[in-house]
């Protein structure tokens, strides 16, 4: 998977997939080998951060839609168990997009997205060797997150102004189910969004959990801003603590497909200097990979922690606000009542401040600490896999100038 600046410059390029674009330098990027490209046409991105892809699917189809699929390239290895689709947003000059956007207003949706469907159809009907683990779009082709939640695929969307009411029941199961897996990221003033379908934060609409919002009016790629890592910066409030989660999850798994990118990488140039692999390259490729899974399985459980955390702590603080609301209206009610009357009459209907409160969040520190021990075991765990690669790789001295030189 790749990160928010990644799929923001993905976004950018994915207009150049139609000939007639006027925009941007003159290029069309096509799924060709290298010797059937034509003049101007380009098979291969290399966006600014360095990170290269090949095009790999690419659909110029009926009612103005542009899709592009990629997958990463590191050495000239081809990774196709990561591929990304995008499709393009509006292009103000083409009247079928203008159209379009008219009728994604409405709960029919846009059009475009019955041809964004069958372009990832096809593509994993196609390509069974193929694994799309990424969508994303920009402005009217948000509706990428109904292909999303009809395929089971994790979605991206930059300034999206989507129709929820298109999804069918079952989509607005899935999403709702799986609101990390979508991310929809939106200007609280950004008009183009708010007056083509309404689902602004003062409309209060329902957008199972995937819109992010964050202030400005800009409806333009090119403003959002990124961290280190390559998310969307985001606010330090309490407000953010949902989207944070959310970063969180998605960065999780960028590092992860990072990870086993790198290890096929590797087996790849294993293979290729040796023309097979040696004992020690299996184990250190193995442990690797085990390191990748575990290291992966713990952050999401401390990112579980996390979310545990947030709803116990908010449960305590509902217990402990239920006590002292129950017990100020009883005070007033029994105000000709001695304080410690009004707590035996409360202790007699069984409600005290150990049941309400003290039982409550015993049972809720409990499951912390469950949690957190679980969490400890994947650190021991994971603390072992990487003793168990230094030291192939210490005792290897031709494996550990393979690693120096890659």
């Amino acid at each position: 998977m790749n990160s928010d600046k990644i799929l923001r410059d993905l976004n950018q390029q994915v207009y150049l997939v139609d000939p007639a674009y006027k925009g941007g330098k003159y290029v069309t990027y096509v799924a060709k080998s290298d010797n059937q490209l034509k003049s101007r046409e380009e098979n291969t991105l290399k966006l600014s951060g360095g990170q290269e892809f090949r095009v790999i699917s690419v659909e110029n189809g009926k009612w103005g839609f542009q899709g592009m699929a990629v997958a990463p390239v590191k050495g000239g290895h081809v990774d196709y168990s990561q591929v990304t689709v995008v499709a393009a947003g509006t292009d103000p000059s083409q009247p079928i997009d203008l159209l379009e956007a008219l009728d994604a207003v409405t709960d029919i949706g846009s059009l475009q997205e019955s041809s964004a469907e069958q372009f990832v159809k096809d593509i994993m009907e196609n390509h069974p060797n193929w694994k799309i683990t990424q969508l994303s779009g920009y402005s009217q082709s948000a509706y990428m997150l109904k292909v999303g939640a009809k395929f089971h695929i994790p979605t991206t969307v930059f300034n999206g102004w989507f129709q929820y009411g298109s999804l069918s029941k079952r989509e607005k199961e899935f999403m709702k189910s799986h609101s990390d897996w979508f991310i929809n990221y939106r200007r609280k003033n950004d008009n183009v969004t708010v007056w083509n379908d309404f689902n602004s934060e003062f409309f209060n609409s329902e957008d199972y959990g995937t819109i992010v919002w964050l202030d400005g009016d800009s409806h333009d790629l090119a403003d959002w801003k990124f961290d280190k890592d390559g998310m969307v910066k985001l606010p330090k409030s309490s407000a953010m603590t949902a989207a944070r989660i959310k970063q969180s999850q998605s960065l999780l798994n960028v590092r992860f497909s990072q990870a086993m990118f790198q290890l096929e990488y590797l087996r790849t140039n294993f293979l290729e200097s040796g023309g097979e692999l040696s004992s020690s390259e299996e184990i250190y490729l193995d442990s690797a990979q085990a390191l990748a899974i575990v290291s992966t399985a713990r952050a999401e459980f401390n990112l579980a922690l996390s979310k545990v955390m947030k709803l116990y702590q908010d449960g305590i603080k509902q217990v402990e606000e239920h006590w002292q609301e129950t017990l100020s209206e009883a005070m007033s009610i029994g105000n000709q009542l001695d304080k410690w009357e009004v707590y035996e009459a409360l202790e007699e209907a069984g409600f005290t401040h150990e049941a309400i409160v003290g039982t409550p969040t015993q049972i809720y520190q409990h499951k912390i600490s469950q949690v957190k021990r679980t969490s400890e075991k994947f650190e021991n765990l994971e603390n072992k896999i990487k003793a168990k690669i230094s030291e192939v790789v210490s005792r290897d001295q031709e494996l550990a100038q393979e690693l120096k030189s890659l």
